[in-house]
């Protein structure tokens, strides 16, 4: 223990700090682009600090890229004791290289810390350290001593225990922090206050009560060693303990596991959110006034761990040097946490990105080598030529696009104006908004495109957004010139355009200048047509502006300043090389990993009659590692139907095992350069099948012989609604239409969006089976214009025709933390839903059905369901009778184009007086309202799904009408009761 005292861990501060600058060094050096594996890089932290500050001994973890092999041999030894816990004997024993393997890294475990000892005793030091301890400390009442063996079993149990506990916690910290960017900001700018921008210090670090909220709700949620046991303690020959009122009774074998990530989401202590991080649930008090035994991440009682106060000095010191020091971010905005667990947790895959901070004065410390400090000055200047823009060599003038984005349109709308601005005679970088949160200093132009997450900020905007929102930001913005352009859909009416709205009245309001209006694009409308016409104003704004000459206008003289950019957009474009036959590997998308289809089956049978789509039934087995919750998405990165690659194809005379190189002077998210496979291209890259836009019509009109311009003027003006929009009248059915329109397959390939990730609500619970998810989709079939074609769904007619053991590209995306069942199983759940809308209502009642199996009890639940047809498309009926019958569910089935018990009939206990009574869900949720009420009073939860414009809409005027009968009060005080039950009691999750 005097190891461990406070005046013992104040002088091991300066080693802690020395092993800390390495990290710091190491990232600085290695630059803001560099993806810093956290687990590994605070595995190197932990072990060098324990090693040096405990037995004076060096592993010099950062000077190496590989991690030292004692981390190697020590992972190799733990992950194969467990494995052994779970063997047969004789299957162990016939396993005889692995076992040769374990006893192999044991030894050279045991072998290195032997060598520690033997060069001490050499080399004997007065350190007061805990290897001299060891070595020299005797036990007061008998003189004993530690016996060599005892000595090496301990200083592995240090080594290993206590810098894997600690790697993981900071692992997780990171996590949390960079998930929930108004915790960063606020643990940031408490480390800036309390230091004013000199080293950190030992007093500073116990100064810093935020960023210790931070730690321990890091270990409520993820204590990083997961459980502790206990037995009957053995006396006067009792053999079994009875407590808690005689109802449990454990024997003198039995041993009970305490579960400690459970025990810390205990609602009845730690409250509904209990789930979510909020590290002010352990401030002011709170966490001093919890009840005895609820939060116990470093184990209980005299086996609890005795380095605690090492590790959380050790933790609070390097939490604050990187804050200090960096800007930090998720490499994948997107990254869901996965574990791995050896004898502890951490955080699987997780990387992160370290961007010097910019007027923060730097630590002197970390300043004094002649390298990192030219590296320092070398990223300063490369950031300050990248955000704030100087003239150019060339004479072009600097542009900064900074994009917000989850599901790709926003960054791809921001890759089409820097791949036009060479044109205008600017040159333009991309980046993240969270890439330039405190780093808006630019004298010179910014474009803002962001869209919003159900009101939320994308995952790549959450910092930028709780920066700029928040008190360090006064009028720091002047000198910035913006414009900001939001994407959003108008199914979510109440949160549409939230961010891009927020982000430009705050610019605004803290001094920036807003060079152009806010433009906006609607999903639901126009999208991409109202891009085009924000684009065209905004390169005209920005050549009056700033006076950068338009290459695209040099030699053009027939037309307007519009048609002179689109044409220089279509004439500047790629050169298509056709290349031999040879096929090519499949297209790989880097941002996604491969799950493969287990079951692919059809749900519905004559729906066409009723007027509905097919729905299928995807299970998928997700790749390894990845989780997910009940209620979350997936991402798939679909391909676009062999038919229309076909069709453009034929259209362009192209082979179909034709290989193309496409090259070009400009940015392009297509592969350029290499020989790939035509079909490739045009099945995984672009959208082929969205509706064209006013920009790609004026192309088409200004490349078209005289006698077909006037059909494409006609269709951008006032009837592009009617006959392009409303009709998705896409490119390819424009050049089908007019054969003989010149367009040539470069040209084409150039006016065509980059493929779009679709996200789908999984319909199936991790308690059903913990790797595999599915999916419940509609297969959207409609006719084409032609009258003889049809029109296919991109992703739902790609995944329909997907076969067992097929790799499907997919990720996991969390839903809104609202959009989750409740902690406690006992909350009564109410569910309304149409159609394929049902997906993440199967996964809850799934959920609590396995619950109800094993013995749980479970609050009471109802599904309101609406389809066309009982006989049709009343999906998964069987299923959700066998869960009535059970008990986990009560079902309100509505029919809205024919009503009727289900054939086969229905047991009268499934659907009680519910087969005729309602053709839609809103009637049968208003016929209920007495029923409702008292389940709203018993604490229920809502969960709606289906259609903004008009599940969505009526439900809510469903609920408001309740609500003011129920009080007896107006419309507007109703609308603010609502408001204020969203996103706590009440979630959505629609579409369009």
């Amino acid at each position: 223990m005097p190891a461990f005292s406070p005046a013992k861990l104040r002088s091991l501060f300066p080693n802690m700090h020395d092993i800390a600058s390495q990290l710091i060094l190491k990232w600085e050096r290695f630059g803001e682009d560099y993806r810093i594996n956290a687990a590994h890089d605070f595995t190197r932290l932990t072990l060098d600090t324990l090693a040096l500050c405990s037995f004076d001994y060096r592993f010099n973890s950062f000077y190496t890229e590989e991690m030292h092999p004692f981390v190697e041999a020590m992972v190799n030894v733990l992950l194969e004791a467990g494995h052994r816990s779970q063997r047969v004997p004789i299957q162990q024993s016939l396993m005889f290289r692995t076992t040769r393997k374990f006893h192999q890294d044991i030894a050279y475990i045991h072998e290195l810390c032997d060598q520690i000892v033997k060069t001490r005793r050499e080399q004997p030091t007065d350190a007061k350290d805990l290897l001299n301890m060891m070595l020299n400390g005797r036990d007061k009442a008998t003189g004993q001593q530690l016996s060599k063996e005892n000595i090496r079993f301990q200083m592995v149990t240090f080594l290993v225990a206590g810098h894997e506990t600690t790697s993981g916690l900071l692992s997780f910290a990171f996590y949390y922090l960079l998930s929930n960017p108004y915790a960063l900001q606020k643990a940031q700018s408490e480390v800036d206050q309390v230091t004013g921008g000199e080293p950190v210090t030992l007093d500073h670090i116990f100064k810093l009560p935020y960023i210790d909220a931070v730690l321990k709700e890091t270990l409520r949620l993820q204590p990083t060693a997961p459980f502790f046991t206990r037995k009957v303690k053995a006396t006067e020959g009792r053999t079994n303990y009875i407590f808690k009122n005689g109802e449990y009774e454990v024997g003198a074998h039995d041993v009970i596991s305490v579960i400690i990530g459970k025990l810390h989401r205990d609602s009845k202590v730690w409250g509904e959110d209990a789930e979510e991080f909020r590290p002010e649930r352990m401030l002011e008090g709170k966490f001093e006034a919890l009840p005895p035994n609820s939060w116990k991440p470093f184990g209980s009682g005299l086996r609890a761990c005795i380095g605690r106060s090492f590790a959380w000095q050790e933790s609070l010191l390097t939490v604050a040097m990187i804050l200090q020091k960096f800007d930090m971010e998720k490499a994948d905005p997107a990254y869901d946490l996965r574990i791995r667990q050896t004898l502890t947790i951490k955080p699987n895959d997780f990387y992160m990105k370290a961007r010097v901070r910019k007027n923060v004065r730097a630590p002197r410390a970390l300043s004094v080598d002649i390298v990192g400090h030219k590296a320092a000055k070398e990223a300063e200047v490369l950031l300050k030529e990248t955000i704030t823009g100087s003239q150019d060599k060339g004479g072009e003038r600097k542009l900064t696009i900074l994009f917000g984005s989850n599901a790709g349109s926003c960054e791809s709308f921001a890759d089409r104006l820097a791949s036009d601005a060479s044109n205008y005679g600017f040159s333009a970088t991309t980046a993240t908004l969270d890439s330039a949160t405190e780093a808006l200093l630019s004298t010179n132009p910014v474009a803002i495109i962001c869209s919003s997450y159900e009101g939320q900020p994308p995952d790549n905007a959450r910092q930028f957004v709780a920066w700029l929102t928040g008190p360090s930001v006064s009028d720091t913005l002047k000198g910035v010139k913006y414009a900001v352009f939001g994407c959003g859909h108008t199914g979510w009416a109440q949160t549409y355009q939230r961010i891009p709205i927020l982000i430009d009245e705050t610019l605004h309001e803290k001094g920036a200048e807003r060079l152009l209006y806010r433009g906006c694009a609607d999903a639901a409308g126009d999208f991409f047509g109202e891009f085009d016409e924000w684009e065209n104003k905004f390169w005209c704004m920005m050549q009056d502006k700033f006076g950068a000459g338009s290459k695209s206008t040099q030699g053009t003289s027939t037309a307007d300043d519009v048609d002179a950019g689109s044409a220089a957009n279509v004439t500047s474009t790629f050169q298509v090389q056709v290349l031999s036959s040879n096929r090519a590997t499949v297209l790989s998308h880097q941002k996604f990993e491969y799950g493969a289809v287990v079951d692919n089956r059809e749900l519905t049978s004559n729906v066409l009659k009723c007027g509905g789509m097919p729905k299928r039934h995807l299970e998928i087995k997700l790749p390894e590692g990845m989780t997910y919750r009940a209620g979350d998405y997936l991402g798939v990165m679909p391909v676009n139907p062999i038919h229309d690659v076909k069709r453009v194809l034929y259209r362009f005379k192209l082979p179909v095992d034709a290989n193309i190189m496409i090259k070009t002077e400009k940015r392009t998210f297509l592969p350029t350069n290499l020989p790939i496979p035509v079909h490739t291209v045009l099945g995984g890259y672009v959208e082929l099948n969205q509706p064209a836009t006013r920009r790609q019509l004026d192309t088409l009109r200004l490349l078209a012989p005289a006698e077909l311009q006037s059909a494409f003027s006609r269709f951008n003006d006032a009837d592009y609604n009617t006959e392009i929009l409303n009709k998705r009248v896409s490119v390819l059915d424009l050049l089908e239409l007019y054969p003989a329109h010149p367009l040539e397959f470069g040209q084409f390939l150039s006016m065509l969006p980059p493929m779009r990730m679709r996200q789908y609500s999984i319909s199936s619970s991790p308690l059903w089976n913990p790797s595999h998810v599915t999916l419940t989709i509609d297969v959207l079939k409609s006719p084409a214009i032609s009258g003889h074609e049809t029109k296919l769904g991109v992703a739902s007619t790609y995944l329909s025709r997907t076969s067992p053991g097929e790799m499907v590209a997919c990720f996991v995306r969390p839903s809104a933390a609202e959009f989750h069942l409740p902690l406690d199983p006992t909350v009564p759940i109410i569910m309304v839903a149409t159609g394929s809308g049902i997906s993440p209502m199967r996964g809850f009642i799934q959920e609590r059905a396995a619950m109800v199996a094993c013995g749980r009890e479970v609050g009471k639940a109802l599904l309101y369901f609406g389809c066309r047809n009982a006989e049709e498309d009343f999906i998964y009926r069987d299923e959700l009778q066998r869960w009535t019958a059970l008990g986990a569910v009560q079902v309100r089935p509505c029919f809205s184009r024919g009503s009727g018990v289900p054939t086969p009939p229905a047991s009268p206990s499934s659907y009680p007086d519910r087969p005729t009574q309602h053709k839609y869900v809103y009637e049968a949720m208003y016929a209920d309202r007495e029923e409702l009420k008292e389940m709203f009073i018993d604490g229920a939860r809502f969960y709606v799904c289906g259609s903004a414009s008009k599940l969505a809409k009526s439900v809510r005027e469903t609920f408001i009408r309740i609500y003011r009968e129920m009080k007896g009060v107006g419309e507007e005080e109703a609308q603010k009761w609502f408001e204020e039950l969203k996103g706590v009691r009440y979630a959505t999750d629609v579409f369009g």
